[in-house]
Formats: C-alpha cells, structure tokens, sequence
C-alpha cells in the first residue's frame, strides 16, 4: 500500500485489508456503492483503527458516504491520481466525505479543489514516489546492446510503440495486455501477454522483482500513453521504477505528471500517436552510448530525490493530523 512500508519510521502503524475475500460481494459492488467486500470488511474492524487511508472511488466510497452522513466516526484520507473531465456523484461523495485528500500531481489537485470547493486545508500535493532500496542502481552497468523495455496495462498506446520501434530496429520486449498485441510487428521485439494469476490482483501473475533482470539490460524504458493521460498520472509508477533502477524514459508527454524527465536529463518526452518523434527519440539515445550513460545516472538521482521514505513521512503527518 503506497507509503506503508516505511510508516513505522514516523511512528504509525499501518494494516494492510487483503484486496479480496468474498468474491460475491464484489460482484454486487457497483461504481455507486464502491468494493462492497472490502468496505463491509473494514467497517468490522475500525474499532481497531483511528484512521482510513486507501485509494479514491472504489475501495472508499461507501465510507465516505457514511462519514458525510454523520455515521462514521472514522476519519477518512483518500489518494488521487487524476480526475476524469466528466463527473460522477461516487467522486463527489468521495471527495467532500473524506477527511483529506492526497492528490499526487497539480493538475489534479488544482481540478479537484476547484470541481468540489475544497478548502486548502482539506487537501495536500504530494509528488509520487521511488523505491531506491527496493531497486538496485543499474546506471553504471556495461550493457552490450541497445535494449527497450516496455510494460505496463492501463491506458497504453502500444500500436504507435510497435510501429516506432519496428521501425528504429532496436532489440525490445514488451509485457502487454493482449487487447493491446499487434498483428505485425518486427523480429525484433519479443512480446509476452500477461498471464492470468489468482493470486496476483494488479500485475497479473507478475512481481516487481521479476522485472530486474530485464531492467539489468535495458538501456531504455519505454512508456507509450494514450489520451487518458490528460485526465491521471498514467505511467508514473514505470516512470519512477526505471528511474530507481538508473534507466532512461521516454514517454508520452503528460500533463499529469510533475517530473519533467527532461529538465532532469533522464529521458525524453514525445508527442501522443508520433511514431517519428518516437524512432527519433530512441535512435537518439540508442546511437549515443555517452548519452545513455549520462542519463542513466541521471535517472537514478531523480529516483533518489523523490524516495518513497519522503511520501510516506507526509502521509503520516497527514494521518496524525486528522486523527488529532
């Protein structure tokens, strides 16, 4: 859960609800109601608890409902990624039931506070995070060959990255959603579908640590995004974990995201859809054995200025704020 790994260091102790225990509950659980198995589950243990903190809508909205209502004693801190252009009356019960909101980039803050007039008090900016201790620093690896990696399910473009890196030549494999596998793509790149594991809720049968020997060759990560990144911070999460891992980025521009991979000399951004602007960005570095190094380095540090221990020492002063 983001930021509990280290929430023992600022004095809370945090539990993590397993994602799923009674499969028919979930099944009835509707975009009005939330996850009604995890909600009716913590709601049996918050004598326990002083404190709710999970991600917006789903897990939550409910307990939010509830806590709006004068039910719930319990207060609430949700986590925002971004903000969908049309409105729903779950965000609006989230957002104005919850305690404190957490948004983790300013275009998200800035709609949010607006969309539900929340005063500035009731909600906090909070960069997203990188685990440095989790991921060792490859950045000074001798790789032998230009090698992209690119992985990742929710609100890809995977069609235009198939073209440019055909296209650019360069040796690739990519983890994929099956919706999302081509037809004709070159020898070059190796493609694995995601495979279905019951007891993996979110990578779909795959870890973080199973990524690292991958990410120990890859002298480019690749995050190619679709139209769903003017509205949420897809792709972050790869972004920060090639970055721990002292890999270069080149990714989809986002408004959604604060980092600007290119100020910090860890990568590249290119234009939604460009197949050029993607072989131009990838033969650039592919080309440039003193660049990849150079922004490998980089990338690592940029990890190392946005470590999780920071995010999560915010989300406990922010816990022990409304629980006080």
């Amino acid at each position: 859960m983001y930021g509990q790994k280290h929430a023992h260091a600022f004095s809370v102790q945090m539990d993590i609800l397993p994602f799923k225990k009674f499969l028919w509950l979930k099944k009835l659980s509707k975009t009005i109601t939330g996850d009604l198995d995890q909600q009716l589950r913590a709601l049996s243990l918050l004598s326990r608890y002083d404190a709710i903190y999970a991600m917006i809508n789903g897990p939550i909205v409910g307990l939010c409902f509830l806590r709006k209502a004068g039910l719930l004693k319990t207060p609430i801190i949700v986590l925002a990624h971004g903000l969908p252009p049309y409105d729903h009356p779950s965000f609006k019960i989230s957002y104005q039931g919850a305690d404190h909101v957490i948004a983790t980039n300013r275009v998200t803050y800035e709609r949010i506070k607006s969309r539900y007039n929340l005063p500035d008090e009731k909600i906090t900016l909070m960069n997203w995070w990188s685990d440095i201790e989790f991921y060792p620093d490859y950045s000074r690896e001798e790789r032998t060959e230009p090698f992209l990696f690119s992985n990742g399910q929710s609100w890809r473009d995977y069609s235009t990255l198939f073209q440019a890196v055909t296209k650019a030549g360069i040796k690739a494999k990519f983890i994929i959603p099956e919706s999302q596998l081509s037809s004709d793509y070159g020898k070059n790149i190796e493609v694995t579908v995601y495979r279905k594991n019951p007891h993996a809720n979110f990578q779909d049968g795959f870890m973080p640590g199973d990524f690292l020997p991958i990410l120990r060759k890859t002298t480019i990560v690749a995050i190619p995004l679709d139209e769903n990144r003017l509205h949420r911070s897809n792709g972050i999460t790869n972004m920060m974990e090639a970055f721990a891992a002292g890999v270069p980025v080149i990714m989809t521009e986002s408004p959604c995201i604060d980092i600007d991979i290119e100020r910090e000399g860890s990568g590249f951004w290119v234009k939604e859809g460009d197949v050029e602007d993607w072989v131009e960005k990838i033969t650039r570095i592919s080309n440039n054995p003193t660049l990849q190094k150079q922004m490998a380095a980089n990338a690592r540090k940029t990890a190392e200025k946005y470590k999780v221990q920071s995010f999560s020492e915010g989300l406990c002063q922010t816990i022990k704020k409304v629980t006080n």
